[in-house]
């Protein structure tokens, strides 16, 4: 569960931007991903997906895809788009 702190960080971001947006059902959410240790380990985009689906219950995000896409870059992640209703 080392890839949670990353999850939560994201989910943060995501309500951030659904409010701002004023959206009220999130679809889609494209992520970048690099190589992110945390805790030793390399996060894996399966792992971030499943943590990210798990925080996102109750919430604008939940059920919304997550597109993970991995790319170069150590340490790094950012989140490209969110789109929804």
């Amino acid at each position: 569960m080392h890839d949670i702190h990353l999850a939560n960080k994201i989910q943060k971001l995501i309500q951030a931007e659904t409010e701002k947006n004023k959206l009220e059902k999130v679809k889609i959410v494209e992520i970048e991903l690099g190589e992110y240790i945390e805790h030793g380990a390399d996060i894996t985009a399966d792992n971030l997906d499943f943590n990210l689906k798990m925080l996102c219950k109750g919430t604008a995000a939940e059920g919304a895809e997550f597109k993970i896409n991995k790319v170069q870059g150590d340490n790094y992640w950012k989140l490209i788009s969110i789109s929804g209703d």
